[in-house]
């Protein structure tokens, strides 16, 4: 967007502003009628201007959260960093800005439309910060409200509301009574205060406390969700241990030729039937046997394999199918003459 304002005198400035995808403004040249050029830009946080660069100087504001309220100050120039604090009215426009010390830096009156009026300075201090939302064009003398430019001489926007009736019946209107109430965004004004109004102390406490909830409930609930799944893990893990142990002594009690392979099988099957705790019991103790069987005692790597290939089926299997009977699963390495009860 260009703009050319023309004073009195005849002397014009020239403006170009510069917006990002979101419509937020991110940048401003001013020709001065000297013919410098000044480019300062902004930094954003949401719907907030949160920093304003120059060549000479970086600031930075923090605000009251989730609120247009602006409570500290920093300034980063070639002198070195100074931190001010705002002193704000009742809406939360700023009406001095101090040193940590409590020295002032700039304040002025409140006024009805115009937000501020007999501003003082030291040392040429700028405070742009107008209403909620708001931050003044030294160029123009028009506030930026993010969606729309704001006039203070006439307390009326310039352009239409960009939601059209939705904001109201007067498109070009601030808000009814500027004395209690805010439009930080240029769209649709509220009561700001104690009152109600989506802008309002109570409903911003209000968000904030059910924001609070919904974040504890959602720990809640990721902290049962954790507890029920260790707690599940484990049972798993107890259930594969004593899976095997049984199926150890079914084995000794058949005493049957070739039965191991079936009974490992059927070993790996229910632990796995446990869930991921007993699938990993499985997986640890089969493991564990198969080495000690080759390296301790000496059996031979296919016999190792062999017995792995049982283990192997069993645990997937029974993974893939909980309520089926193990003892079918692993059908195939049933040996000839092995009680039916195994």
């Amino acid at each position: 967007m260009h703009l050319i304002h023309a004073s009195e005198l005849g002397a014009t400035r020239e403006a170009t502003y510069r917006y990002d995808g979101l419509g937020r403004r991110i940048s401003k040249t001013v020709r001065n009628p000297n013919g410098t050029t000044a480019t300062t830009y902004y930094g954003w946080d949401g719907d907030r201007i949160v920093r304003e660069e120059t060549e000479n100087q970086r600031t930075t504001v923090v605000y009251e959260p989730g609120s247009f309220v602006p409570m500290l100050r920093i300034d980063d120039t070639e002198q070195g960093q100074v931190l001010s604090a705002y002193i704000t009215d009742v809406l939360g426009t700023p009406m001095q800005l101090v040193t940590p010390n409590g020295q002032p830096r700039w304040l002025a009156e409140p006024d009805d439309w115009a937000a501020v009026k007999n501003q003082r300075a030291v040392r040429n201090v700028t405070q742009p910060i107008r209403f909620q939302g708001q931050w003044h064009d030294e160029e123009s003398g028009l506030y930026y409200n993010s969606h729309r430019y704001y006039d203070p001489q006439q307390g009326r926007y310039i352009s239409q509301d960009p939601i059209g009736l939705n904001g109201g019946t007067n498109l070009y209107g601030y808000v009814t009574n500027p004395i209690s109430m805010v439009d930080p965004l240029g769209l649709s004004g509220g009561p700001y205060g104690l009152g109600g109004g989506p802008y309002s102390q109570s409903n911003r406490i209000s968000r904030s406390v059910e924001q609070a909830e919904d974040a504890f409930s959602t720990r809640l609930t990721i902290l049962k969700e954790s507890i029920t799944k260790a707690a599940n893990y484990m049972n798993g893990l107890v259930r594969g241990s004593l899976s095997f142990g049984r199926n150890y002594l079914d084995m000794r009690e058949a005493n049957t030729i070739g039965g191991d392979k079936y009974f490992h099988c059927k070993a790996n099957c229910e632990a796995a039937q446990g869930g991921n705790g007993g699938g990993s019991a499985a997986k640890c103790i089969s493991d564990t046997r198969e080495w000690f069987d080759q390296h301790i005692k000496g059996n031979s790597v296919s016999s190792s394999e062999d017995d792995q290939v049982a283990n192997h089926h069993g645990r997937n299997n029974g993974a893939a199918n909980s309520t089926e009977d193990c003892s079918q699963i692993c059908e195939l390495f049933r040996p000839n003459g092995l009680p039916s009860q195994y």
